[in-house]
């Protein structure tokens, strides 16, 4: 893999990590018209580099919960990652679903996913404002997680999606939702490394250093977009975007 696509599919897990688009789905794109192989391990670096800047932005409750393993907050991350893992692990091992069978499709449920919670959580939002994340909520919430292993279905537009639709509040929504992903990334970082030592042989060790600080770089970016346009509730203008990328991908796969 040459410097300027791992600057490029960098820049795309970047931006699209964090706001509601589907990074997964985003690289299989790159990937195709570009003619790049796929590579899990550069992937997972990618997520790797968004991870850390995820870690930077939430510095403070990420210290929390090293420092109390036993807080409710700490206990509820566990809890989704475990539901998460169990889920994802059962859909990777349908044939197709993560390689993107049905792409198209996924990009329209998540602007659909959208548009509906963000209906939802205006009409909850002065009757569930004190609403918190229980172990219940955590269970489910960590259930959708494991959905958004489908390329398509955004991580982070399913899970604060989903928060919101119950009655969390924006701030508390995002934050969960990002500090459930650092153990899910480090735990598939690992899986892949054990798996193929050798897999970083495969695309250069220069590549692997410009895709990691473009994804840092953007992703820092990304998510200060994201805070602002979650503060002023206008994070589901994506949703037109993705509707018509789904559909066009979805004649593109079933129908020409």
């Amino acid at each position: 893999m040459n410097l300027l696509f791992s600057f490029i599919l960098g820049i795309i897990q970047g931006v699209t990590e964090f706001l509601p688009l589907s990074s997964s789905g985003h690289l299989l794109l790159a990937e195709y018209f570009f003619n790049i192989p796929g590579n899990l391990f550069f992937n997972l670096l990618l997520h790797l580099a968004t991870l850390l800047a995820v870690i930077l932005f939430f510095w403070k409750e990420f210290i929390y919960c090293i420092k109390n393993p036993f807080s409710k907050q700490t206990l509820s991350l566990l809890i989704s990652t475990i539901f998460t893992t169990i889920l994802a692990i059962g859909l990777s091992k349908i044939p197709g679903l993560v390689e993107g069978v049905v792409l198209g499709p996924s990009f329209i449920i998540t602007s659909i996913i959208l548009v509906v919670s963000e209906l939802i959580s205006r009409r909850k939002k002065n009757k569930y404002k004190n609403s918190k994340i229980t172990y219940k909520k955590a269970c489910l919430v960590g259930i959708v997680q494991g959905v958004a292993v489908l390329p398509g279905i955004s991580r982070s537009g399913s899970t604060i999606s989903f928060l919101r639709s119950i009655g969390i509040g924006d701030e508390e929504s995002s934050k969960f939702s990002f500090l459930m992903s650092i153990p899910i990334i480090i735990g598939g970082m690992i899986f892949e490394i054990l798996k193929n030592q050798s897999a970083i042989s495969h695309i250069g060790f220069g590549s692997c250093i410009i895709g990691f600080l473009s994804s840092f770089i953007f992703g820092l970016a990304s998510l200060w977009i994201f805070s602002k346009l979650l503060k002023s509730s206008k994070w589901w203008v994506f949703a037109p975007y993705l509707f018509v990328l789904g559909v066009t991908i979805t004649i593109w796969q079933y129908v020409i």
